[in-house]
């Protein structure tokens, strides 16, 4: 056998041996469970504290998803912007593009990532575990030790082009949905729902305004120390794959990794947040060519993240009152003679106490105020009446059902979203893995509940407090955004003048030079 890595080339030899000796001495589990024949099983170094998670799934595809816990202290889209930023070059490869053209090499789609609220994730998938194993400690020196250069900061985040208008991937990311519905609604519901400062409030994003104006590269490294750490690193691969041939690969990066000196580490997300305790509604506008599709929001806090069981009574439960054309808020709002509205859904934030938030769509004029009356009406209703427990029961056979066909044909999502979850909240015993492994005996038991049990989780929504977003679209609105950004722009354009714009197309031309791959 001859094992290829960073490091060098090893061969069967007395130091191949000797290594591998030292990987497992290493790399030690701390966590199995079995979902459905599934094995998941966590390995954490002893050195570093990085953990890497290996999910036994059938096929021929691997699958990486390398998650951090990030957590935002304002709107300047740190996370964000930082997860942009690895994929422009490293220590040992400082270029742009180097990552995507050794993945397409390695049999490889490319590499991707999201940045949620409370996490951010690095994706990459391949056809095989050969080119995966390639590829691995090259996307991992990307994470750890990216080159945040100046230069790549102006051209991906944020720059003046040379007609004076602001630019950059980033920033126009942001720009397309700061002001949509959706995007407005959700800032809404969060600022609404934290009492106290803490990271759910945040757009991670980042604002248009703090991208120009304090959103710095500076920021972005501060940001990259803090939380760009092994031990707040998820390595969690999907597939096919040998675990010792995992520990060598990303050997020389813990090796590396164990000489930076990092200081102390408080993990994200582990202080206590305050929620809501009372009723409050609040009517936002967001600029739209016509004013006939408002939405509504309301929203509960739900059970506790780890109570598995609960979170999927609660879900069922909405399901059972929103899903279909036989369901008693649909009949309420939609199929009527003048509907309320075109759409009801139910959502959750997984968050350790999670938000239960059902959510109005197309929302006719002047009928904001009604809906929220008719959904407590109906709920009502519903609780003096009796359940259909036939169909309830037959949604949950469903619901199980699906659940199996998932981790039948495509368990990685379902699983990787699970790892993460317990990467975040889960602790130091893994409370939300351990919970979630038992979820097929937890819908056997919900099949077997009375409707004494369903009626007590219905009774909650209708006695507990809740935030309602009145979500209005403004033609007006729209206008005076518009008008304010031509302002903004004719402002800028002056000050910089003719000079200015032409050095700032000249800046941004001399970026994009030192970011290429230099011809050979």
């Amino acid at each position: 056998a001859v094992v290829s890595t960073q490091s060098g080339h090893y061969g069967r030899d007395t130091n191949y041996i000797l290594r591998l000796s030292m990987e497992n001495d290493r790399f030690h589990r701390i966590f199995q469970c079995k979902i459905k024949g599934r094995t998941i099983t966590k390995f954490r170094s002893r050195t570093t504290g990085l953990t890497i998670t290996h999910i036994d799934t059938e096929g021929p595809i691997v699958k990486g998803y390398f998650t951090l816990a990030t957590e935002e202290t304002g709107d300047d889209g740190l996370p964000h912007t930082l997860e942009h930023l690895i994929f422009l070059g490293s220590e040992l490869y400082p270029y742009k593009g180097i990552l995507d053209l050794a993945a397409n090499h390695c049999l490889a789609q490319g590499t991707n990532a999201w940045t949620a609220i409370d996490h951010t994730s690095y994706t990459v998938e391949t056809a095989g575990s050969e080119g995966f194993l390639i590829l691995l400690p090259i996307y991992l020196d990307h994470i750890f030790f990216p080159t945040l250069s100046d230069e790549a900061f102006k051209t991906e985040v944020h720059h003046i082009n040379g007609t004076g208008d602001d630019a950059g991937v980033v920033y126009c990311e942001m720009q397309a949905r700061e002001n949509n519905a959706e995007s407005r609604e959700e800032h809404a519901v969060q600022a609404a729902v934290f009492v106290n400062d803490c990271g759910y409030k945040w757009e991670t994003g980042g604002i248009m305004k703090n991208l120009r104006e304090s959103c710095s590269n500076l920021k972005v490294r501060e940001y990259h120390k803090k939380f760009y750490r092994p031990e707040n690193l998820d390595v969690i691969i999907s597939g096919q794959i040998c675990e010792k041939e995992i520990f060598n690969a990303i050997l020389p990066i813990d090796e590396r990794l164990a000489k930076v000196d990092y200081g102390p580490f408080t993990k994200p997300w582990t202080t206590e947040v305050e929620l809501f305790s009372s009723y409050a509604t609040q009517d936002i506008q967001f600029p739209a060519k016509d004013e006939d599709n408002g939405r509504v929001s309301v929203t509960w806090k739900g059970p506790q993240l780890d109570a598995t069981m609960m979170c999927e009574a609660h879900s069922l439960l909405w399901s059972y009152l929103t899903k279909t054309s036989a369901s008693p808020l649909v009949k309420a709002l939609i199929d009527v003679s003048e509907a309320y509205c075109s759409s009801i859904s139910c959502s959750s934030e997984e968050y350790p106490t999670t938000l239960i938030t059902v959510t109005f769509k197309g929302v006719k004029p002047n009928k904001h105020e009604a809906i929220k009356e008719i959904l407590l009406k109906t709920l009502q209703e519903v609780h003096r009446s009796p359940l259909d427990m036939t169909r309830l029961r037959n949604q949950i056979k469903n619901t199980i059902c699906n659940f199996s066909d998932k981790l039948e044909n495509d368990p990685s999502e379902v699983l990787a979203s699970a790892v993460i979850l317990d990467h975040l909240y889960g602790g130091q015993n893994n409370s939300n893995l351990q919970s979630f492994s038992s979820i097929f005996g937890f819908l056997d038991s919900l099949r077997q509940k009375d409707e004494g049990f369903w009626k007590d989780i219905l009774q909650y929504y209708i006695q507990e407090p809740n935030i309602t977003i009145n979500c209005i679209p403004s033609i007006q609105c729209m206008t005076e955004l518009e008008n304010a950004e031509k302002q903004r722009i004719a402002e800028q354009q002056k000050r910089l003048g003719d000079v200015g714009m032409a050095n700032c197309k000249k800046e941004k031309s001399t970026d994009c030079d030192s970011a290429l791959i230099p011809l050979l």
